[in-house]
């Protein structure tokens, strides 16, 4: 279920922005699913890539991206797959933020190694072999695939509302000065709302990105827990952008030695001079938090 509003006009734009504040105040209360619930929210370690998993209260599961795959490494099958079966019985969305391989190439071992509802992304055709066999395996497992951008909402989880902040149409098509597809820039950016608390994920978005959710958004970007973009690239966080979302955590998900150079300290110290707690997968492992709606606190599990 996408309801999704129109973007072209000014007026509309601003328009959304209330809209969206005035949806988050009318999500069902924490309190009205029993005592003491809890969203728990997960990014995985699956080295340097991204996979996150997202659980409501009511018991329905969301995940973020898939992981990567290389010759010698898939971590659908070897971390992902197995993390869910111990933890979940299926997934009743996945969301692909962006068809690069570090997100999208873990995602066919998952939609295999376990029962999928929906699959959402923002409908970027791409050339890559990973991108081909996923489209073949969504359709020969008969997946619902829905096309999401920006002003679209994900109304599976009647607990919280989800948002989709990016992209707008300009970042899905083909950049008209290079004439290659802008990926990251095209990521499908999330914002879940659960009570009073706020928590976004990034995908690999970068500061161009940054720059038209903060002109469409500005203060609805304010998050507690924000999933860092870019694996903490420099290419992503601009100042103005962290500044906005303010988070009192930050979850970089990147590999240790990484050939990258993630994720940047300039990164880090934004965050940091902020009063934002960062944690990273290469240090830390994956990196768990849970929130009831009022609070949001990060567990530890080691």
């Amino acid at each position: 279920a996408v309801f999704i509003f129109n973007l072209r006009e000014k007026v509309v734009r601003r328009k959304l922005v209330f809209a969206l504040l005035i949806l988050g105040n009318v999500a069902i209360l924490p309190g009205a699913l029993g005592e003491n619930p809890k969203m728990r929210v997960t990014v995985l370690d699956v080295g340097q890539g991204d996979a996150t998993l997202v659980e409501f209260p009511s018991g329905k599961t969301l995940l973020v991206d898939g992981g990567p795959k290389t010759f010698a490494y898939d971590a659908g099958e070897r971390i992902v797959v197995p993390f869910l079966k111990r933890t979940v019985k299926k997934l009743d969305a996945l969301v692909v933020t962006h068809p690069h391989s570090d997100h999208l190439g873990g995602v066919e071992a998952i939609l295999r190694g376990i029962p999928v509802g929906e699959v959402f992304d923002a409908g970027h055709p791409a050339e890559s072999s990973i991108y081909r066999v996923y489209q073949q395996t969504l359709r020969q497992l008969n997946i619902p695939h829905v096309a999401i951008s920006a002003g679209s909402t994900i109304d599976l989880f009647g607990e919280a509302r989800i948002f989709v902040l990016h992209p707008t149409r300009k970042f899905i098509q083909k950049d008209s000065l290079h004439f290659v597809r802008d990926f990251n820039n095209g990521s499908v950016v999330l914002k879940i709302l659960y009570g009073k608390v706020g928590v976004l994920l990034t995908g690999d978005a970068e500061v161009r990105s940054e720059t038209q959710m903060l002109l469409l958004y500005d203060g609805f970007l304010k998050s507690e827990l924000i999933k860092v973009g870019h694996h903490g690239s420099i290419t992503s966080s601009g100042e103005l952008f962290v500044q906005a979302t303010k988070p009192r955590y930050a979850a970089m998900s990147v590999a240790a030695l990484n050939k990258f150079g993630h994720p940047s300290m300039e990164v880090i110290s934004r965050y940091q001079s902020l009063g934002t707690q960062v944690a990273r997968t290469d240090q830390q492992g994956a990196l768990i938090y849970e929130t009831d709606g009022e609070t949001v606190r990060r567990v530890q599990w080691r």
